[in-house]
């Protein structure tokens, strides 16, 4: 029936009053929406940035949704991915044979750590405990910590850095400030709320470090591959406690100023 009652309204001047309408009357249903919405246009500003060439690092490469338009883009880079979950790991090492997957999570200081893996759910897995869905089961394993700076070599030509890692994505990049000045590479983040609370990052201290360190500024991934404004402050937090956006750019420039600027721009 709700599909009959979608296929009705699609197409007609009552298909955004009736999207609205579902997403409000069925939260799930929004938010796997804006899932879909937003891996599509992290994985088309990949393709954008990395088909000029450099090196991607994936970092929270999970199960590979966002490494494989790494290779898509750029098929003869030995492209580098981060996930400290081992089973994972080791499937990204089988589906891609070119790649250097570290078996790692990247934070400021080098060590060793709990981390809880969600074992129906993976992308929820994180150094700290978050809020699960109902009937996801959580395991905690040890794992290895590194800073990204040491992870890296500093010759590596970097042009773009995809961090997806529960909220604990500015302990990631103050790990490797190093490489984030020398090489100024577009950031692709996930930064939302519903996570980052727990590790008290915000979206003023990451605006802060991205503009310290290699002068960026932030998009919303719509806003940045479209070309238009990058977001204030207000609208960057508006965002974050919002959530109809968790995923963000931050770049020297839109799109267009690749070319001119080449990787890292």
């Amino acid at each position: 029936m709700r599909n009959q009652l979608r296929d009705i309204v699609k197409g007609t001047p009552f298909e955004p009053l009736a999207r609205w309408l579902w997403y409000l009357a069925f939260p799930s249903a929004r938010a796997a929406y804006i899932d879909r919405r937003e891996l599509n246009n992290v994985q088309q500003a990949i393709r954008v940035v990395l088909g000029r060439g450099g090196v991607g690092i994936d970092i929270g490469a999970h199960t590979g949704d966002t490494l494989w338009p790494m290779f898509e883009a750029a098929p003869d880079t030995a492209h580098i991915g981060f996930e400290p979950i081992p089973w994972l790991a080791e499937d990204l090492r089988r589906r891609f044979p070119r790649a250097v997957i570290h078996q790692k999570a990247l934070a400021t200081e080098p060590g060793t750590a709990t981390f809880n893996v969600a074992r129906e759910l993976p992308g929820y897995s994180g150094l700290k405990a978050n809020t699960y869905p109902e009937g996801v089961t959580v395991e905690s394993i040890r794992v290895e910590i590194e800073r990204l700076d040491t992870m890296v070599p500093a010759e590596t030509p970097v042009a773009l850095i995809k961090i997806d890692v529960e909220g604990a994505e500015l302990d990631v990049l103050r790990g490797g400030e190093r490489l984030l000045a020398r090489h100024r590479p577009v950031v692709v983040f996930e930064h939302a709320e519903k996570s980052a609370r727990f590790y008290g990052c915000t979206p003023e201290a990451m605006a802060d470090l991205f503009s310290r360190t290699c002068g960026h500024r932030i998009w919303t991934l719509a806003a940045w591959l479209a070309g238009r404004a990058p977001l204030d402050a207000r609208g960057f937090r508006r965002h974050f406690e919002s959530g109809d956006e968790n995923n963000f750019v931050a770049a020297g420039g839109p799109p267009e100023s690749l070319k001119a600027s080449g990787p890292g721009a």
